[in-house]
């Protein structure tokens, strides 16, 4: 495990990441978990410290909190398009420019901590509420992100995980499809995105299994929003 930074260094990687760049990084917490750990929101965004009318969209990673490859994939990610956006490149300039970008490296962190997948004992990735259970109580750390996602209206949401080579949409908890309209939209976007990795694209409940309370389902049960 040396390779990978603990919490404490996620934190102070956050920390270093607005101070050296002010003008388009905004680091600040949404919550805590049960065990006390605060939970981190960094946005990205040419005019970072205003809300503009332009597209929200949300990366989460370490939903499962032994899954520690996907919090520095997204460390890198947005160093990625910081140090493009700073260069003046074309492509990082249209991300930063024309939309709001929301990332959140360690969706659980009382299970990043433990490198364990769980969150006190839950799985957070069936801890969503979903149509069949509206009503359904969460952890402290996906309770959190439902209450932040509800602050902005999201365009789109990738969850990054650590197995399988695939990209996968709604939905999880029944073997249906979505309407045709968001089926083939999925379908196109996703396509697009695995078109140089080969990633299997489909329905999570087609590819892999049904899988009730998943962040997928929430995200596009309750925005209509791409959420892969």
């Amino acid at each position: 495990l040396d390779g990978y930074r603990t919490f404490g260094e996620v934190e102070s990687y956050l920390k270093n990441l607005e101070t050296t760049y002010p003008e388009s990084v905004h680091v600040s917490t949404y919550g805590t978990t049960e065990q006390g750990h605060p939970l981190y929101v960094v946005k990205i965004s040419d005019n970072v410290a205003q809300e503009e009318n332009e597209p929200n969209l949300l990366i989460t990673s370490a939903t499962h909190g032994d899954e520690l490859i996907t919090t520095e994939v997204t460390l890198r990610l947005m160093e990625e398009i910081l140090q493009g956006y700073r260069q003046n490149i074309g492509r990082f300039k249209k991300m930063v420019d024309d939309h709001e970008l929301y990332f959140i490296p360690v969706v659980n962190p009382d299970g990043f901590v433990e490198h364990q997948r769980y969150s006190n004992g839950t799985d957070p990735n069936r801890d969503y509420p979903w149509p069949e259970q509206p009503q359904h109580t969460s952890v402290a750390c996906i309770r959190h992100i439902i209450d932040f996602f509800s602050t902005q209206p999201f365009r789109g949401s990738i969850d990054f995980h650590a197995y399988g080579r695939l990209l996968m949409y709604p939905w999880a908890y029944k073997r249906e499809a979505p309407d045709q309209k968001s089926l083939a939209d999925f379908d196109a976007l996703g396509n697009y995105m695995a078109k140089d990795n080969n990633y299997t694209v489909g329905q999570i409940s087609r590819v892999i299994y049904v899988a009730k309370g998943s962040s997928a389902d929430f995200y596009f049960w309750k925005s209509s929003s791409l959420s892969y």
